[in-house]
């Protein structure tokens, strides 16, 4: 059994013009979680093409810019401890449970 689990992050600058590329790069090196900072999406944006078996938790920024989102395999397991945004800065903090 493989308790193995692969986690990136990933500085975007925007992910809407990179969902083809980073849901590629999750698919072809089989990452479990794929952390990423400076989205800049916002609560206008809801429809992200994600790669299949994945989900999104995502905590956009209030102003312009920023926003972070965690890319998580469905089959792990995982709860939301924190997440908290403001005019500056957002952050998020989430258990995920071992393979």
């Amino acid at each position: 059994m493989n308790n193995k689990i692969n986690i990136v992050l990933y500085n975007a600058q925007s992910i809407l013009n990179k969902i083809f590329d980073i849901n590629e790069y999750i698919g072809k090196n089989k990452i479990d979680v794929f952390c990423i900072n400076e989205t800049f999406l916002n609560n206008n944006t809801t429809n992200i093409n994600l790669i299949k078996n994945y989900s999104i938790i995502r905590n956009d920024r209030l102003t312009h810019g920023g926003g972070v989102a965690i890319i998580i395999n469905k089959q792990l397991k995982f709860k939301i401890i924190k997440q908290k945004s403001t005019l500056d800065y957002e952050y998020q903090v989430i258990e995920v449970f071992s393979k």
